[in-house]
């Protein structure tokens, strides 16, 4: 239900729109990665090539995320200032209502938290690109040629 409002909000915003897609790529490669797992390396079976091509190219795209999503945690944390101006941006929009009990403090320690634990989530999706990369790798006889 979430990625259906995330793709009828995105029409209207090409840039918006890519990301939606990447972070649509992002699922099935964490999707596609369990299965790769459970498939090749833990039940030893063979698959098709599809499934390591999808593999593959859900990785690269992971990767992008990750290192964009890192990429910008850093900023945002190391220039609070930024973050700053953006919530006063946002707080002078007319359409833009302060929930009660919430202030500008508020809305910027909720905005560091949220950097931190994409931050994390995102270093690991590294680890865990870079590992699936390399087994696609050591198991590529696993594979049966279409």
């Amino acid at each position: 239900m979430v990625a259906l409002f995330g793709l009828l909000a995105s029409l209207g915003n090409p840039l918006m729109m890519i990301m939606f897609l990447i972070v649509i790529c992002v699922a099935l490669y964490i999707f596609s990665s369990f299965r790769f797992l459970n498939r090749v390396i833990i039940q030893q079976t063979t698959s098709k090539s599809t499934l390591k091509d999808f593999v593959r190219v859900n990785t690269f795209i992971s990767i992008f995320f990750a290192v964009y999503t890192l990429y910008s945690a850093m900023v945002a944390l190391n220039h609070p200032d930024l973050m700053k101006t953006a919530i006063q941006q946002m707080m002078a929009m007319p359409q833009f209502t302060m929930p009660p009990g919430y202030n500008e403090a508020s809305f910027l320690h909720i905005f560091k938290i949220s950097y931190l634990i994409f931050g994390v989530f995102c270093a690991l999706l590294l680890v865990h690109s870079s590992a699936t990369l390399f087994f696609l790798k050591q198991y590529k006889a696993s594979f049966e040629e279409a």
